[in-house]
């Protein structure tokens, strides 16, 4: 991903920190992390350590081959250490969501993460979003990720309110989470028509 959907996705990016920063609740229970696969994995934004929209999002860049799932183990080592931390200090935690966003296709060994990812979202330990932006995104690829939750397709990858809508459905589903006392029954806002259900 480069050019306009870089910068689409930059943009809707933006708009997800500034819509829950705007809202306490959905502030208390969020802390966001962004890891980058375009070329090599690396967590672009560190795990919160301020409140939601103070750390500004970071400026994305990708290059060279998409090792989708080595950045999978990854961000799932990550986010279990992290849920060990609220633990430990006796902190409750929600059900992690992960969204997963490629737009083309793996180019590691990235079945036996896909199996790692489907088993925490089909028992709803997890709340897995598979999203695939622009014509080359490899659907069939997400769809293993989480076979519960069909992906979904951002056609027009350059188009920034398409972005810009996709990330204010995920901060008003975040915003649905915070006023539960558990994400146990997570419910998700409706989706707005421009992002197609793949499925």
């Amino acid at each position: 991903m480069t050019g306009a959907p870089l910068a689409a996705l930059q943009t809707g990016l933006q708009t997800l920190f500034a819509e829950i920063g705007a809202d306490m609740k959905a502030q208390l229970c969020c802390d966001p992390t962004i890891f980058t696969f375009g070329g090599r994995v690396e967590q672009a934004m560190p795990w919160e350590a301020q409140m939601v929209g103070m750390t500004p999002v970071p400026a994305l860049i990708a290059s060279g081959n998409t090792p989708l799932g080595e950045a999978i183990v990854t961000a799932v080592r990550a986010t279990i250490d992290r849920l060990a931390e609220y633990r430990g200090a006796a902190i409750p935690s929600y059900r992690p969501t992960l969204v997963l966003m490629s737009d083309g296709a793996p180019t590691d060994e990235w079945q036996s993460a896909a199996e790692t990812l489907s088993t925490l979202a089909t028992e709803k330990r997890w709340n897995v979003i598979c999203v695939g932006t622009g014509p080359a995104a490899d659907l069939k690829c997400l769809a293993r990720f989480s076979p519960d939750r069909p992906p979904l397709h951002i056609r027009d990858a350059s188009d920034s309110q398409t972005f810009i809508e996709f990330f204010r459905w995920l901060s008003a589903s975040i915003k649905i989470t915070s006023r539960k006392a558990t994400s146990a029954d997570q419910q998700m806002a409706m989706l707005p028509p421009c992002i197609d259900i793949v499925g």
